[in-house]
């Protein structure tokens, strides 16, 4: 009898528990996700930070966190391990009342890419899990992964054309902190160019004479056809070579930003699918901004040809574009592409194709 009466009163506290936990289990739970960095390159390691409190006084026996990840990040055990993510990440928090948790998962980024978590799936259940809730809650997060840079090669550009700032022969700019010379004073000489010391140890009134600086202006041009016949996207194949240009690309944009170079970016991909995608076009700048808008333009990249690359370089010619230097990265040149680079030339650009080739884990075992 004794029994009987344990086993009514165990069975009316479970009972009591699960209709609890079913009807105020979910609530004033808060849970959020984010990465503590906001851009990292691929192979670099970012931590993936989740919190979640319970803010009742009803202890949770167990709440579950289900989402999707990608399969290109890593998870980094305390043993020094890497995991590949399946397609989905669970974590299992037991939460006292009024608790709060924080974990910190350490994860490796193995391709480019816009990372985004958005929603995640919470479970909440009795202790032997015989009633379970589950709802989606949104999650506002992402970090972006900037294509891999080291061990690559870069394109190699014409040696006497694209240097930063180089003094020339012609007239660009004068620069006033040039002085190369002095000559004697000419009627509309500016009064600021005299050189005083000359002038009162002469007698006659002299001016400072200047150098010449070219800031050059450079438009990376990346095509990612792997061949004029290829159309659309690339085969997987092609897509892994592809994103070796990708790196080289990215490579070169750093190289000519850290020598001072204004640097523009077009390719005939789209960072945006769509119903009308369109071409990349970033116009030249210089700076820190500049160089982080490349690097997110990258890496956002779709390998999904939008137009020919000529067809790219004909609109230049078209709108007039001129005193630009244009590098074009691509690993085939047609008759149309030269035509479209020597009407670039005669509008006053300069022009050079730059042959592609290699893979990523060719070039980074060799490095």
């Amino acid at each position: 009898m004794n029994f009987l009466w344990v086993f009514v009163v165990f069975g009316v506290l479970f009972i009591a528990e699960s209709v609890i936990i079913h009807l105020f289990g979910a609530k004033n739970i808060k849970y959020t996700r984010y990465f503590d960095r906001s851009a990292v390159f691929v192979g670099d390691c970012a931590s993936m930070i989740e919190e979640i409190s319970n803010d009742k006084p009803l202890p949770l026996p167990w709440v579950r966190v289900e989402s999707k990840l990608s399969p290109f990040m890593r998870f980094r055990t305390a043993k020094d391990e890497y995991l590949l993510a399946s397609a989905y990440h669970k974590s299992l928090f037991s939460l006292g009342a009024y608790k709060k948790i924080t974990r910190s998962h350490n994860i490796t980024f193995t391709h480019r890419g816009a990372y985004t978590l958005d929603s995640v799936s919470m479970t909440t259940g009795d202790l032997i899990g015989v009633v379970v809730k589950s709802e989606s809650m949104k999650v506002d997060s992402e970090i972006i992964v900037y294509p891999a840079i080291e061990g690559v090669n870069l394109p190699q550009l014409p040696t006497t054309k694209w240097q930063g700032d180089t003094i020339v022969n012609r007239f660009v700019l004068e620069d006033p902190f040039a002085v190369n010379g002095i000559r004697g004073y000419m009627p509309g000489d500016a009064m600021k160019t005299v050189h005083w010391k000359a002038s009162a140890r002469t007698g006659d009134l002299y001016v400072k004479t200047y150098d010449h600086t070219a800031f050059s202006k450079l438009i990376i041009c990346l095509n990612i056809q792997f061949s004029a016949a290829q159309w659309d996207q690339l085969s997987a194949e092609d897509a892994e070579a592809m994103e070796y240009s990708v790196s080289q690309t990215a490579a070169l944009a750093l190289d000519a930003l850290s020598r001072g170079m204004e640097v523009g970016l077009w390719s005939n991909a789209c960072i945006e699918r769509g119903q009308n995608p369109r071409p990349v076009r970033l116009l030249p700048g210089g700076g820190e901004a500049q160089r982080e808008l490349i690097l997110d333009t990258l890496a956002r990249l779709i390998l999904f040809r939008v137009e020919n690359i000529h067809t790219m370089l004909s609109a230049d010619v078209d709108s007039g574009v001129t005193g630009m230097d244009y590098a074009v990265l691509s690993r085939y040149v047609t008759d149309e592409m030269r035509a479209a680079g020597d009407a670039l030339i005669h509008a006053g650009n300069r022009v050079a194709f730059v042959p592609l080739e290699g893979r990523l884990d060719d070039a980074q075992k060799n490095a």
